[in-house]
């Protein structure tokens, strides 16, 4: 998304997104190697998660972009969520629901 705008405050806020996710990948990669630490992570080509397809086109309006931005967050949010039912330590319940309500942070950033 960064790339697809020349508008210096949208490409640094879309930066700082870009961040906090790799920000979050590496946190479930913690989490991921305690539980299992004799296990390699492996992420499959294709995630079986029903996550909104999300693509950058060259015709695009910048607020269809923004848009597709916030569904992404709002799903992400809930994502984390129903992660938070599913997990069993009190450490991964209370890692999910911050996730969960950085996510939405990003919704209101998007949408602001």
């Amino acid at each position: 998304m960064a790339e697809s705008t020349d508008i210096f405050p949208l490409k640094d806020k879309f930066a700082f997104l870009e961040n906090e996710e790799k920000g979050h990948r590496r946190i479930l990669e913690k989490i991921f190697k305690k539980k299992f630490p004799d296990r390699e992570i492996s992420m499959p080509e294709e995630s079986s998660m029903p996550f909104p397809k999300f693509e950058v086109g060259d015709k695009m309006q910048l607020s269809e972009i923004i848009q597709k931005a916030m569904e992404a967050e709002k799903f992400a949010t809930d994502f984390y969520k129903e992660m938070e039912k599913k997990v069993d330590e009190e450490d991964e319940k209370a890692i999910a629901r911050y996730l969960s309500s950085v996510e939405e942070s990003h919704y209101y950033l998007l949408k602001k």
